[in-house]
């Protein structure tokens, strides 16, 4: 029989896809949108990074002028602008000038030698007073007094010895002449403490001996040569102050009449001359002056301003000076000024750069209108499509004219 026929399976096709096509015009479409919106989103970020505004404000100015005198005195601390006063500080410098002058006159002087006696406590460790006039003897009786009053320090009395202590003083010899012109000597004796236990432990050395001891003519100075030195050393004591004034801080102004240059004293240091023919002259003297802060004073004319008219205040101020009278019992100046500058109204940039951030070109270009005495001004914005200020104070700048 003839073999049954086998039935056919089915043969299952694979199913087509459908592609979607996108037609040229469509595809510059999306095209034109991605760059837009690259063009919006670049330009966005650019303007938060880099955007910037700057504002530039002129305001109307009026000349000032101020003539007049000024009070400065030590007994301030602060401005006193009722009294149109200001802080001051006395500055004073004292000098002492030793010079030799050449002496003309001639005379028969008698002079006592003059000299320096080392004094030492070797008795106990308490101190010792020697008044004035107190003899020391050298071995051969030569007598020299104390020129002043003198303690004599307590000695250091370590394990049972005594280690003498000393003071140096100055001493004339009790009679004039060559004769007391002696050299270095290792002891002299106190003939005041003869006969008590101090004797032996008080004693003077002369290191260096003594001298100016003269019975004779000698060149001595006369009243001319006296006068003349007097003159020639007060300049000279001048002189030294211009060259080397006071320590006074830099922001201190110290004007030319605001000065004062006195002679305390002056001393002829010996009577007759010495083997060069010279004598020598003391003096001493006083520089005294009174200085104040410009900066003080800038601040006095601007309270000035600010007291007469609160909505103003003063700029590009120049200050000049004219006569300044001092006065060294009361420590005060009496200061001549002559000042110039402008007003213009009192405007806080700060403030108003606070105010502006974050708003709109516009809205800040009212504001800046609406500023009274307002003379002219500009807003700059980048990039140029930016229409208001960035929220950024760093990225903002208010410049005032």
């Amino acid at each position: 029989q003839p073999a049954e026929a086998e039935e056919e399976a089915p043969v299952h096709q694979p199913r087509r896809r459908t592609k979607f096509r996108v037609s040229a015009s469509a595809k510059r479409t999306i095209l034109v949108i991605v760059v837009l919106a690259v063009i919006v989103g670049g330009g966005i970020a650019a303007t938060a990074v880099f955007g910037k505004a700057s504002v530039t404000i002129d305001f109307k100015k009026s000349p000032w002028d101020y003539k007049d005198t000024v009070l400065a005195s030590t007994a301030l601390t602060s401005l006193d602008l009722a009294h149109g006063a200001i802080p001051a500080q006395t500055f004073s410098q004292s000098k002492n000038l030793i010079q030799s002058f050449p002496a003309s006159g001639k005379a028969v002087v008698s002079e006592k030698a003059k000299g320096t006696v080392t004094i030492y406590n070797a008795y106990s460790s308490a101190s010792q007073q020697l008044v004035a006039t107190t003899r020391f003897m050298t071995p051969d009786g030569k007598i020299f007094r104390l020129n002043s009053e003198v303690i004599v320090p307590g000695a250091q009395i370590i394990s049972g010895k005594i280690t003498p202590a000393s003071i140096k003083a100055a001493v004339t010899a009790d009679k004039a002449g060559e004769a007391y012109n002696v050299g270095a000597i290792a002891r002299l004796s106190v003939p005041g403490f003869s006969g008590t236990p101090k004797y032996q432990g008080f004693y003077g050395v002369f290191e260096s001996g003594t001298s100016g001891g003269f019975i004779g003519q000698k060149a001595v100075p006369t009243d001319k040569d006296i006068a003349a030195a007097k003159t020639k050393l007060s300049a000279l004591l001048q002189a030294s102050f211009q060259k080397n004034f006071l320590n006074v801080p830099n922001e201190f102004i110290i004007l030319d009449s605001a000065s004062s240059f006195a002679v305390t004293k002056m001393s002829l240091l010996t009577t007759s001359a010495d083997q060069s023919g010279n004598f020598s002259m003391s003096g001493d003297a006083q520089y005294k002056a009174i200085g104040f802060r410009e900066s003080d004073l800038r601040d006095l004319l601007s309270a000035k301003v600010s007291s007469s008219d609160p909505n103003h205040v003063l700029e590009n101020l120049s200050i000049g000076y004219g006569t300044a009278t001092p006065n060294f019992i009361t420590d005060t100046l009496q200061l001549k000024v002559s000042a110039q500058g402008v007003t213009a109204p009192a405007f806080d940039a700060d403030s108003f750069k606070a105010g502006i951030l974050g708003k709109s070109a516009d809205a800040v270009r009212a504001t800046i209108l609406a500023l009274p005495e307002l003379s002219d001004a500009k807003v700059s914005l980048w990039p140029r499509w930016l229409t208001t200020i960035p929220s950024n104070s760093q990225k903002v700048t208010v410049t005032v004219n």
